[in-house]
């Protein structure tokens, strides 16, 4: 393996610990996460949450189902807004 797959191999793996625990802290209070944008247009009440820094923060976009959060997507924030079909 070389020094650069090694590299990657390395930062994708903090990058999904990271992003794990983002989304488990979902368990304890999604309500504080703000809604989506697109929340309105797509006419759900679809919430993100955002992690990270720089220019390497994700965006989670989930519902809430009683007890049961849905995560739909998980997406770099430059990403564009999400649309019905994108759910």
């Amino acid at each position: 393996m070389d020094s650069h797959a090694h590299i990657s191999l390395a930062s994708a793996t903090r990058w999904q610990l990271q992003t794990n625990a983002a989304l488990r802290s979902l368990e304890k209070d999604p309500d504080q996460c703000p809604l989506a944008d697109e929340a309105a247009d797509i006419g759900i009440d679809l919430r993100e949450l955002h992690d990270g820094r720089g220019k390497h923060v994700f965006r989670a976009v989930f519902t809430i189902d009683g007890t049961t959060v849905n995560v739909h997507r998980v997406r770099h924030a430059a990403q564009d807004r999400l649309d019905a079909d994108d759910i």
